[in-house]
C-alpha cells in the first residue's frame, strides 16, 4: 500500500517539478539571449545570432516540450484519478488553474513562433528582412510576457495545489 501512495503522491507532485523546470529555463532562455543586446556584444550580433539560434532552438524547442507535455499529462493525470484525494483538501481547483495556464503557454506560439522564424532564417537575403535585434527584442518581450503571466502562474497554481496536499 505505500508503494501506490508514494507512487500517488509522486503523481501529485510531478506538475510542480516540471512546471518549476519550465520557469527555471524560460529564465535561462531570457539570461542567454539577452546577453545579445549588451552593447559590445549588439554590434557582432547580426553575425552570430543566427548561427546561435539555429544551433540552440532545436535543443531548447526539446526542453520546453517536454517540460510541457509533463506538466500537461500528470495534471490530468492527478485531477482524473485522484480528484477523491485531492478534492477534501481543496487541490482540485488549483490542479485544475495549473493545467489551463499550462494550456494558456501554447496560445502563445502563434505569435512567438514567426519571430523565431524570422531570426533563423536571418541573412537569407530575404526581401523585407527585419533587422535582426528588432527581432530578438521582439522575441524577449514576448516570452517575457509568456513567462511572467502563463507559465509563472501555472507554478503559483502548482504549489497551492500540492501545499494544500502536504499533512502538516
Amino acid at each position: 500500500m505505500s508503494a501506490l501512495l508514494s507512487t500517488s503522491a509522486l503523481l501529485r507532485v510531478t506538475p510542480l517539478i516540471s512546471s518549476s523546470f519550465c520557469i527555471w529555463f524560460a529564465w535561462d532562455q531570457y539570461f542567454y539571449l539577452r546577453l545579445f543586446t549588451i552593447q559590445n556584444v549588439r554590434l557582432k550580433s547580426p553575425q552570430i545570432l543566427p548561427s546561435y539560434m539555429k544551433a540552440f532552438y532545436p535543443s531548447a524547442s526539446a526542453r520546453v516540450a517536454v517540460t510541457w507535455i509533463t506538466t500537461m499529462a500528470t495534471s490530468i493525470a492527478t485531477i482524473y484519478s485522484q480528484s477523491s484525494v485531492i478534492t477534501p483538501q481543496q487541490s482540485l481547483w488549483w490542479y485544475k488553474a495549473g493545467l489551463s495556464m499550462t494550456v494558456g503557454h501554447a496560445l502563445f506560439a502563434p505569435i512567438i513562433l514567426p519571430t523565431i522564424v524570422s531570426i533563423l532564417k536571418y541573412g537569407d537575403k530575404s526581401a523585407g528582412q527585419e533587422d535582426i535585434m528588432t527581432l530578438l527584442s521582439r522575441w524577449l518581450k514576448i516570452h517575457t510576457i509568456r513567462s511572467l503571466t502563463v507559465d509563472l502562474f501555472a507554478w503559483v497554481c502548482f504549489v497551492i495545489a500540492v501545499t494544500y496536499q502536504l499533512d502538516i
